[in-house]
This record gives C-alpha cells, structure tokens and sequence, in this order.
C-alpha cells in the first residue's frame, strides 16, 4: 500500500481528499496526508519499508504539513468529518489531524529523518525533470547532445508527436537565448514515428535532427534549425530503408551484427543482444550491450583489440517470475572513463530484486579489476530506465521515468543529472 500512496503524493507533499481523483477536489488535506506520513515513518523505523526508497517520501511530506501550520500553532487544511471528501480552508483544524500529525512528527524524529534531509541536500546526483511527457521509442544516444553551451534533446510526445528542446547546464528552465519551449517536428498525421530523432550539430548557429517515419515503409527526413530562434530551414527525404533505422549511431540488422560509420562489423554472435553505446578511443572500440537468454538477463562489455573482440560479463541476474514490466534492462558507457551506467530491476552486487519489481539507475566503475556498484535512483513509484550520456566537455547523464505499456506507448518524463 506505501508504494501505491506514493504514487498519489502531489508536489506539495500532501495528498488530496480523493486519493485516486485528486483533481476532483485539489485543495491539501492534511489529517489523511498526516496518518500517511507517520505510517511510512513508521514503516521505515521497523524495517518494513526500505528507508532509502521511502526517507524523500516522508521529508517532503513532513515538509508540506509543516507549511500548514498556522501563525497560532494549529494545523490548517484538515477535513471535518464528512461522508465524501470535501474542500477545506486554510484555518480548518480538527484534533485527529493535530493527534496524527504528533504521531509523523515523533516517527520521524526516531528514525533521524534531519539527518537524512542533509544526506538528501550534499548529494550530488540530482534528478530533475527536463521534458514532460517524453519518450525515446528506440535507444539513440544521438537523441542528446550538447552544442553551445546547451544541452538538446528530441523526443516523441504521448500523441506521437516528434520535438526538440534545449537548456543550458546549471538551470532549468533555461534562461539562454538557445532555450525555447518544444519545437515540433513532425506530428502523426504523418506516420508514426519508428525510432527516436537524432541531433548532429552542423555549425556554430545550426544543428541538424534526422528521424525517420513510417507509412508505407521508413523514410528518413532531415531538417536543419537555425539557432537561437529556432527557424527551422529545411526539411528533405534522404533515402528509404524497409529494415533497419539508418540515423543512429549504431544499428542492428538482419543478421544480428551491429555497425557504426567509422567502425569495422561486430558481430556479437548471439540472436539476442541489444546493443547500447559504442566508444571509440584512438584505436580501442568498446561497446555496451545485453542479452537476454532463457531467464537470465545479462549486461556486457566487449573491447576490440587487433581485430578480436574480448567479451566482459559485468553483473548477470536469473528472473524465474513472469512480470507485467515491460521495460528491459539497458546500459550505456561513460565517453571518458572506466564506468557504465545500467538499468536493472536487481541489484548488480547482491543480485536481489529491487523493492516493488522497479527498475534503478546504478553506475559501475572498475578498481583494481573489480566492478564496485552503486545505486542512484531509489524512486518508489516509477521506472528509472534508458540512460544515456552525452559526450563532449559537460557530461550529463539524461534517462527515462514512468512506465512502458508496450512498444508504441509509454507514460514517462525524461529525467537528467548533471552530476552522477
């Protein structure tokens, strides 16, 4: 029940007197919204919740509740008792509202949660919301990259409608003269949108999206845009493929080889790989990929070094249950350093499933020969899944949030951090 009343927490913190249907009456309440928050306080200090997934939950709570009390000390915004929810006033304060919201406060202060809230704060990583209601249909690191300054991402919105957007690196919203609200490229009327758009950056005032449609069969479309007004200048076909998506910086075809421009045919040797990232350093490739065989999911690094390729089983985990999660673990490399990130509904150390069958961000790095692991995400209610890393000097890793229902439909935000 905790995570399902996370999932209805709004952005103040509290909840609303429908609990399912909070824009029904969206006034906060506080008495429901107390009782929540000293349950999972509660939960947390016996050890039946997991208090890394749950401790933001409870803070920003308790942090809401706090703004409700008055000037004269009384907790403000709680519902009367009533026989259907009903809207309440900022003075409205009963005394089983003041009794839970005693309860939360004294959970919280046994399981330290002033101590965590400062943890919260010195943390580095820092997931923030870039894109509202975006996807990536198919894995392309070429669907963020930064370019002056600024970080550009394309996407596909909910009504299959193709975008491009940007923003600098230290705020959001951007406040630069690159940074505008989404440009539309294209919308479904023209034929679904197959794979994700790329972005190459042409010169220093133009960038070029790429991204292919299907109809009757897949055409490729460029267009270039001219910054910082976002004119788009030109948009042309420049060829047609009925296999396989030719704008990515990688590509799978028909006999489960993977091939880039500039790099020599992998052939993986397997008839279920997925492959993610490729890095190419003076005369090393490395790629990222996994695979999926019976009912062990594993995540893999292959190096080619004079023409053979060396095979690295990173972390392997066995699913013996059937889950309604379509989402699939994915990892992606660092551009510069001995690290990946990988997506997983286990954790890579102890191979356990993760709280709630979710998928979390976990970075890899390799000392002393050995992969040590550390878990990024700890969300409650969403997937965290797809991540990507931008090359060039500003890295920033970018990742998916919400839920895949099937290949052509997900409810989910694009998520960044700077710092990982």
């Amino acid at each position: 029940m905790a995570y399902s009343l996370a999932k209805y927490q709004m952005e103040d913190g509290l909840w609303r007197s429908s609990l399912n249907d909070p824009e029904w009456i969206t006034t906060k309440e506080t008495s429901g919204s107390a009782f929540y928050i000293y349950g999972m306080a509660k939960g947390i200090k016996e050890g039946w919740l997991p208090k890394e997934y749950f401790i933001s939950t409870v803070l920003k709570g308790w942090t809401g509740l706090m703004s409700c009390v008055t000037p004269y000390g009384k907790l403000g915004y709680s519902q009367i008792v009533a026989g259907s929810p009903h809207e309440v006033r900022p003075h409205d304060n009963v005394d089983y509202a003041a009794g839970a919201f005693i309860l939360a406060g004294t959970e919280i202060l046994k399981i330290n949660a002033m101590s965590e809230m400062n943890l919260l704060i010195d943390n580095t990583f820092i997931p923030r919301v870039v894109v509202r209601d975006g996807f990536w249909p198919t894995y392309n690191k070429n669907s963020v990259i930064t370019h002056r300054n600024c970080f550009f991402t394309s996407y596909i919105k909910h009504d299959d409608t193709g975008a491009l957007t940007a923003f600098n690196f230290n705020k959001h919203p951007n406040v630069s003269a690159y940074a505008r609200k989404e440009l539309k490229l294209f919308s479904k009327e023209n034929g679904f949108p197959e794979f994700t758009p790329s972005i190459f950056p042409l010169h220093k005032d133009t960038i070029q999206v790429t991204y292919a449609k299907a109809k009757n069969n897949y055409t490729l479309l460029s267009q270039n845009i001219y910054l910082p007004i976002w004119k788009p200048m030109e948009k042309k076909g420049l060829k047609e493929s009925n296999t396989i998506n030719k704008n990515a910086d990688c590509l799978q075809n028909s006999r489960n080889c993977f091939e880039n421009n500039d790099i020599p045919l992998i052939n993986l040797l397997s008839n279920n790989y997925t492959l993610f990232t490729i890095k190419k350093q003076k005369k090393n490739i490395q790629v990222a990929y996994t695979s999926i065989e019976g009912n062990k999911h594993n995540y893999y690094l292959a190096s080619l070094k004079q023409n053979k390729w060396k095979k690295e089983l990173l972390c392997s985990f066995s699913n013996d249950k059937k889950s309604d999660n379509n989402i699939k673990g994915s990892i992606t490399l660092h551009p510069n350093k001995q690290e990946v990130i990988i997506s997983s509904a286990f954790h890579p150390k102890t191979k356990q499933p993760l709280p709630n069958g979710l998928y979390q961000l976990f970075s890899g790095e390799k000392i002393n020969k050995i992969w040590q692991w550390k878990q990024l995400t700890f969300n409650p209610v969403h997937n965290q899944f797809h991540p990507i890393i931008t090359d060039g000097q500003n890295h920033a890793l970018f990742w998916m949030s919400g839920q895949k229902i099937n290949e052509k439909e997900y409810h989910t935000d694009i998520m960044m951090s700077s710092k990982f």
